[in-house]
């Protein structure tokens, strides 16, 4: 594939300073700046809107915008990412002209219209038609700009990506200069009441550019609904909450991006500034939950006097909030401090302003409690970096309900209603005094949580979405020259869904085209400079019987890659740590056995496979049948009870239910603390290959085995391997899926790896 050929995202995003003037970029190298293409579409060019002082870049690691850290957590995550042949980004955003008054004047209508509809509170309509229709001439002169621009590097295949709502008319204009480009839109602010939105300017015109879009990215199903209300009120015409044109897309954050050593030394001083102290981290969005809070940390005092001269409170609010509407909270604050601390102790400190990130980070760091009332992305984005920032303090965490964050039942301390201060008083005290008992054990459930809702993740099932659900067919010519070129080791796994290590009287119900793989696959492994690897759902002992039937060279995995055994070594080996020293799986798995009992009890026929580190079951051979479906759904709500329970116990268990069978997994048999496929972290770790080809092959989406294949796919790509030389391929048709290329026939399978062999075989 040429470069120009090359499918890329193109990122817009407007990053503007408080004052309305974007914020300039100078951490950025010269050599990351794109050359300029010529425009695909002259005659739709206005000399006017090229007055518009835009940057055309390559996203870079280094790149950090505290203003907007939900649309650059996500364009890093879509830059490092290979999927589906769209292997390169650039991103297209504002900068200070050589005047700040025209800046002003260009993004006034964002600063004093845009920003208190989405961010803080509904702006008040103007009372100057005037006025507001020079403001809206500007915006629309701005989003033109973008469409031109994008529009002047853009190819056919390539996806637009437009970032949060100050672009909101880019779809429009851009619509008329490519109609048939891809174009996908987040929204990682809360949208608006209809109410709120019927009072502003030209709201549906706006309405009507979001629609344009392909797909439409939020944060929460709430704004999803908001959404909904608006086009059915406004625009009359449907537009259904669930509809494929709508989603639900929380922004994650990059882990990779925090906690710096020079983060950690910071959070060490700052606890020193404290001792003896409990801290509790806050960040705000809105005026209210500013006032909720102090408000509640002054009576936590009242309520627990011992809580005197040991508990600070650090509150963080965010520069959207006006210094007009914080007039009261300086005194509030000075009363508080003036009323429980002394001349050694301040309880209280309050800042109105954006912090450095790493001070930020530090903060985070150092914190035993995070409060996070909000439910605008600033706010949750905060707390997904308070999670991450807590690997070693392991702080609990209290948020609002609506909040997205709280998905994990049980493992949260989650405030109803954010408006009733004995409420959260109640908590505040409840978390802190438990903080030694039971908030180190809900907290790796909460990490791992955070760790497999990142942004490279929410970044893939955007994109996924957007190219609707299709994953490239695999071009095997291109695979095979890879293959060829690349030098060193070699790594080759297959994900088996039992067809290729099914029993000798099996055979017959096998796949038969997947049974003419082994012996490719043996001629494969039996190059020195090839790692091939088979995994499989079976347990060793299964594992061991079939190899005895079947001589071979490769390396088997068992357990969906919880044991590993090398192809000269007859022994198993565990790929995690975690599993050969964790008892309390054991009595879990009693609990679970005794809830699978009682059903058994009652379907007859049914019957509980028991193994290592899943336990299973089986209704296939039920005399009842007619009764399975009943039975099966009311013993999945106790399980899913009792797994929430062992949530808050530090047992990270995953459910699969299908048809015939209920099965429960333990989690870290197979992801290490980071979250990551543990065979593939041991595979890697000990091969380090030049190449690697995965392929999964699960039949069903909702399987162990299918999750154990997204496990790798999504691992392989953290590890800096060449993408030239890495290829993930999915042999079933899944709605999203971590896979770059597809095969849908087995015989492509076969025929690929038969190429393969026979290349070996010519080099011998």
């Amino acid at each position: 594939m040429t470069a120009s050929g090359i499918k890329k995202i193109i990122h817009c995003v407007c990053p503007l300073s408080t004052d309305g003037i974007p914020i300039p970029f100078s951490t950025y190298a010269s050599d990351d700046r794109l050359p300029s293409s010529p425009p695909t579409t002259p005659n739709h060019f206005s000399a006017k809107t090229q007055t518009v002082p835009l940057n055309v870049y390559s996203p870079s690691k280094e790149l950090f915008n505290v203003r907007s850290r939900a649309s650059w957590y996500m364009i890093h995550a879509a830059a490092s990412l290979s999927l589906a042949g769209y292997e390169q980004s650039i991103c297209i955003d504002s900068r200070p002209s050589k005047h700040a008054s025209v800046d002003k004047d260009l993004y006034a209508f964002v600063v004093n219209v845009l920003d208190p509809l989405f961010q803080v509170s509904p702006a008040s309509p103007s009372n100057c038609d005037k006025t507001m229709a020079g403001m809206w001439k500007n915006y629309s002169s701005v989003n033109m700009a973008y469409a031109e621009a994008v529009a002047a590097r853009y190819h056919t295949g390539d996806i637009v990506w437009i970032h949060d709502y100050q672009l909101l008319m880019v779809p429009h204009y851009l619509g008329q200069i490519l109609p048939n480009a891809k174009i996908g839109m987040s929204i990682y602010a809360n949208f608006p009441y209809c109410e709120h939105l019927a009072a502003i300017y030209e709201c549906k015109s706006m309405l009507e550019s979001i629609l344009l879009a392909d797909h439409i990215g939020f944060q929460t199903k709430l704004d999803t609904r908001h959404f909904a209300t608006a086009c059915t009120r406004l625009l009359h015409m449907e537009c259904s909450s669930s509809s494929k044109h709508v989603g639900v897309f929380p922004s994650g954050v990059d882990n990779r991006l925090l906690l710096k050593s020079s983060v950690l030394e910071r959070a060490k001083e700052i606890r020193d500034l404290f001792p003896h102290k409990q801290i509790i981290f806050c960040r705000d969005t809105h005026v209210a939950n500013v006032i909720r809070t102090l408000a509640a940390f002054s009576q936590l005092f009242s309520k627990d006097r011992y809580l005197m001269n040991h508990l600070v409170l650090i509150h963080l609010c965010s520069t959207r909030v006006p210094a007009s509407d914080l007039k009261a909270i300086p005194e509030i604050v000075r009363q508080i401090n003036q009323l429980y601390g002394n001349t050694d102790f301040v309880p209280v400190h309050f800042y109105h302003q954006e912090l450095d990130r790493e001070e930020r980070e530090a903060l985070m760091a150092a914190a035993d409690l995070g409060l996070f009332l909000g439910s605008h992305s600033s706010t949750l984005t905060s707390a997904r970096e308070f999670v991450l920032s807590q690997h070693e303090r392991h702080a609990p965490l209290i948020m609002s309900k609506d909040s997205s964050l709280v998905i994990p039942n049980g493992i949260i301390t989650a405030v109803e209603d954010p408006s009733d201060i004995p409420a959260l008083v109640t908590a505040l005290h409840d978390t802190l005094t438990m903080r030694s008992i039971d908030s180190e054990k809900r907290y790796e459930s909460l990490y791992r949580f955070v760790l497999e809702n990142d942004a490279t993740t929410c970044a893939h099932r955007f994109i996924q979405t957007l190219v609707d659900h299709e994953t490239l067919p695999l071009y095997t010519q291109q695979l095979i020259e890879a293959y060829e070129a690349a030098s060193g080791k070699k790594l080759v796994i297959i994900c088996d869904s039992d067809n290729l290590t099914t029993p000798a009287e099996d055979v017959e119900s096998a796949n038969p085209a997947v049974q003419k793989l082994l012996p490719y696959i043996e001629t494969l492994s039996q190059d020195t400079m090839n790692s091939v690897y088979v995994v499989s759902g079976k347990t060793e002992a299964e594992l061991d019987l079939w190899s005895k039937e079947n001589p071979h060279s490769f390396g088997l995995s068992a357990e969906y890659g919880a044991f590993v055994r090398q192809p000269s070594d007859a022994s198993w080996k565990t790929t995690s740590i975690s599993f050969t020293t964790d008892k309390k799986f054991t009595d879990w798995k009693k609990l679970i056995i005794k809830l699978f009992q009682k059903y058994v009890q009652k379907l007859l026929g049914s019957c509980i496979v028991d193994i290592k580190t899943m336990i299973t079951l089986d209704f296939s051979k039920s005399f009842n049948s007619d009764r399975v479906s009943y039975y099966s759904k009311i013993c999945n709500e106790e399980l899913v009870n009792l797994v929430n329970i062992a949530a808050t116990h530090g047992q990270q268990l995953k459910i699969f239910k299908s048809k015939a069978r209920i099965q429960v997994q333990k989690c870290s048999s197979f992801y290490s603390s980071g979250g990551y496929s543990t065979l593939i972290e041991t595979l890697l770790e000990t091969i380090r290959p030049n190449f690697v080809l995965c392929i999964g092959n699960a039949n069903d989406q909702d399987s162990p085995m299918a999750l154990c294949e997204e496990s790798m796919f999504s691992t392989l790509y953290g590890h800096g391997i060449d993408r030239d030389h890495l290829y993930t391929v999915s042999m079933t048709l899944k709605k999203c899926t971590m896979a770059n290329w597809q095969l849908k026939d087995p015989k492509n399978m076969v025929e690929l790896f038969k190429q393969l062999a026979e290349m070996k075989t010519k080099q011998v």
